[in-house]
Protein backbone atom coordinates (compact mmCIF):
# COMPACT_ATOMS: atom_id res chain seq x y z
CA UNK A 1 0.00 0.00 0.00
CA UNK A 2 1.68 3.08 -1.44
CA UNK A 3 1.05 6.84 1.04
CA UNK A 4 -1.77 9.07 -0.95
CA UNK A 5 -0.26 10.89 -3.30
CA UNK A 6 0.15 14.52 -1.73
CA UNK A 7 2.52 12.60 1.13
CA UNK A 8 4.76 11.22 -1.79
CA UNK A 9 5.07 14.43 -2.76
CA UNK A 10 6.48 16.26 0.61
CA UNK A 11 8.92 13.27 0.65
CA UNK A 12 10.22 14.16 -2.80
CA UNK A 13 10.73 17.75 -1.55
CA UNK A 14 12.52 16.69 1.13
CA UNK A 15 14.98 14.76 -0.48
CA UNK A 16 15.62 17.54 -3.05
CA UNK A 17 16.13 19.70 -0.42
CA UNK A 18 18.86 17.08 0.85
CA UNK A 19 20.50 16.51 -2.18
CA UNK A 20 20.77 20.10 -3.05
CA UNK A 21 22.25 21.04 0.68
CA UNK A 22 24.88 17.95 0.04
CA UNK A 23 25.46 20.04 -3.49
CA UNK A 24 26.05 23.18 -2.28
CA UNK A 25 27.85 21.52 0.27
CA UNK A 26 30.62 19.54 -1.62
CA UNK A 27 30.73 22.11 -4.88
CA UNK A 28 30.65 25.42 -3.44
CA UNK A 29 32.71 26.33 -6.58
CA UNK A 30 30.81 24.49 -9.23
CA UNK A 31 29.27 26.69 -12.14
CA UNK A 32 26.12 25.71 -10.94
CA UNK A 33 26.27 27.01 -7.47
CA UNK A 34 23.59 29.94 -7.95
CA UNK A 35 20.91 27.67 -9.69
CA UNK A 36 21.16 25.19 -6.63
CA UNK A 37 21.07 27.87 -4.05
CA UNK A 38 17.46 29.63 -5.95
CA UNK A 39 16.26 26.11 -6.02
CA UNK A 40 16.88 25.10 -2.44
CA UNK A 41 15.04 28.66 -1.61
CA UNK A 42 11.63 27.45 -3.83
CA UNK A 43 11.99 23.79 -2.16
CA UNK A 44 12.04 25.29 1.58
CA UNK A 45 9.62 27.75 0.40
CA UNK A 46 7.18 25.19 -0.27
CA UNK A 47 8.29 23.03 2.62
CA UNK A 48 7.35 26.02 4.84
CA UNK A 49 3.96 26.79 2.65
CA UNK A 50 2.98 23.37 3.85
CA UNK A 51 3.80 23.44 6.97
CA UNK A 52 2.05 26.75 7.81
CA UNK A 53 -1.15 25.43 5.60
CA UNK A 54 -0.95 22.26 8.66
CA UNK A 55 -0.85 25.19 11.26
CA UNK A 56 -4.02 27.44 10.12
CA UNK A 57 -5.65 23.70 9.72
CA UNK A 58 -4.91 23.29 13.33
CA UNK A 59 -5.56 26.93 14.41
CA UNK A 60 -8.98 26.65 12.46
CA UNK A 61 -10.16 23.25 14.78
CA UNK A 62 -8.39 24.93 17.59
CA UNK A 63 -6.11 21.76 17.80
CA UNK A 64 -3.71 24.10 20.00
CA UNK A 65 -1.47 21.14 20.40
CA UNK A 66 -1.12 19.91 16.71
CA UNK A 67 -0.95 24.27 16.35
CA UNK A 68 2.37 24.03 19.00
CA UNK A 69 4.22 21.43 17.30
CA UNK A 70 3.98 22.45 13.86
CA UNK A 71 4.79 26.58 15.04
CA UNK A 72 7.89 24.66 17.04
CA UNK A 73 8.82 23.14 13.94
CA UNK A 74 8.90 26.20 11.69
CA UNK A 75 10.35 28.26 13.75
CA UNK A 76 13.42 26.15 14.16
CA UNK A 77 13.43 24.72 10.49
CA UNK A 78 12.48 27.79 8.79
CA UNK A 79 13.36 30.83 11.14
CA UNK A 80 12.78 34.28 8.82
CA UNK A 81 9.68 32.63 6.95
CA UNK A 82 7.98 31.91 10.55
CA UNK A 83 8.87 35.06 11.87
CA UNK A 84 7.40 37.10 8.88
CA UNK A 85 4.32 35.10 9.12
CA UNK A 86 4.30 35.52 12.81
CA UNK A 87 4.31 31.91 13.81
CA UNK A 88 6.32 33.31 16.89
CA UNK A 89 2.73 35.15 17.93
CA UNK A 90 0.57 31.90 17.21
CA UNK A 91 2.63 29.73 19.30
CA UNK A 92 2.53 32.26 22.01
CA UNK A 93 -1.43 32.32 21.76
CA UNK A 94 -1.33 28.23 21.37
CA UNK A 95 0.67 28.02 24.30
CA UNK A 96 -1.70 30.55 26.36
CA UNK A 97 -4.65 28.03 25.39
CA UNK A 98 -2.56 25.06 26.74
CA UNK A 99 -2.56 26.94 29.93
CA UNK A 100 1.69 27.32 29.71
CA UNK A 101 1.78 30.93 30.82
CA UNK A 102 5.61 31.30 31.43
CA UNK A 103 5.89 30.07 27.62
CA UNK A 104 4.02 32.30 26.11
CA UNK A 105 5.01 35.25 27.98
CA UNK A 106 8.99 34.15 26.74
CA UNK A 107 7.87 34.65 23.29
CA UNK A 108 5.81 38.23 23.68
CA UNK A 109 8.92 38.83 25.23
CA UNK A 110 11.32 37.80 22.73
CA UNK A 111 9.33 39.48 20.13
CA UNK A 112 9.18 43.03 21.51
CA UNK A 113 13.06 42.43 21.98
CA UNK A 114 13.95 40.84 18.59
CA UNK A 115 13.60 44.01 16.26
CA UNK A 116 11.84 47.62 15.44
CA UNK A 117 8.93 48.05 16.21
CA UNK A 118 5.80 46.75 14.66
CA UNK A 119 2.24 47.23 14.26
CA UNK A 120 1.26 44.89 16.67
CA UNK A 121 4.09 46.43 19.61
CA UNK A 122 0.96 47.70 21.65
CA UNK A 123 -0.99 44.10 21.67
CA UNK A 124 2.32 41.96 22.67
CA UNK A 125 3.37 44.77 25.45
CA UNK A 126 -0.06 44.20 26.80
CA UNK A 127 0.03 40.27 26.47
CA UNK A 128 3.46 41.21 28.16
CA UNK A 129 2.17 42.84 30.57
CA UNK A 130 -0.83 40.82 31.42
CA UNK A 131 0.82 37.66 31.69
CA UNK A 132 3.74 39.04 34.18
CA UNK A 133 0.55 40.03 36.54
CA UNK A 134 -0.76 36.59 36.10
CA UNK A 135 2.51 34.78 36.75
CA UNK A 136 3.47 36.56 39.94
CA UNK A 137 0.36 36.48 41.82
CA UNK A 138 0.62 32.69 41.17
CA UNK A 139 3.80 32.84 42.76
CA UNK A 140 2.00 35.08 45.44
CA UNK A 141 -0.50 32.70 45.72
CA UNK A 142 2.11 29.42 45.99
CA UNK A 143 3.48 31.00 48.69
CA UNK A 144 0.56 31.74 50.66
CA UNK A 145 -1.28 28.20 50.43
CA UNK A 146 1.40 26.43 49.13
CA UNK A 147 -0.71 25.50 46.69
CA UNK A 148 -1.51 26.20 43.02
CA UNK A 149 -5.09 25.41 42.13
CA UNK A 150 -7.05 28.49 42.65
CA UNK A 151 -4.90 30.42 40.74
CA UNK A 152 -5.05 27.76 37.85
CA UNK A 153 -8.30 28.67 37.24
CA UNK A 154 -8.12 32.56 37.46
CA UNK A 155 -4.32 32.03 35.11
CA UNK A 156 -6.71 29.85 32.52
CA UNK A 157 -9.69 32.43 32.51
CA UNK A 158 -7.34 35.34 31.99
CA UNK A 159 -5.05 34.65 29.41
CA UNK A 160 -7.76 33.46 27.08
CA UNK A 161 -6.32 34.83 23.41
CA UNK A 162 -9.04 37.02 21.76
Amino acid sequence: MLPPPYEREREALNRSRNELERFLEFYSQDRHHQEAKTLLGGVKDMQFAFLNYVTKYYETREEFGGVIVRCESALSSFPERAKAERMDLRLAKAYLNKDRIADALALYQAHLEAGPALEDEESVRGWVTQLTGILESKKEAEKDTGESSGVQEKESEAAKPE
